[in-house]
């Protein structure tokens, strides 16, 4: 699935964090709040 809504990306098992077509994380959305800035700012 691809989504911007912060809801949804909770639900995923594995999540792809994408920023102007490059990769800048990967993981479950609990990993992904303590490591990754840019997915924390979307969950805002």
């Amino acid at each position: 699935m691809i989504t911007h809504k912060p809801m949804l990306m909770k639900e995923a098992d594995e999540i792809l964090v994408i920023n102007n077509g490059v990769l800048v994380g990967k993981g479950n959305h609990k990993l992904l709040m303590k490591i990754n800035k840019y997915y924390r700012e979307l969950q805002k």
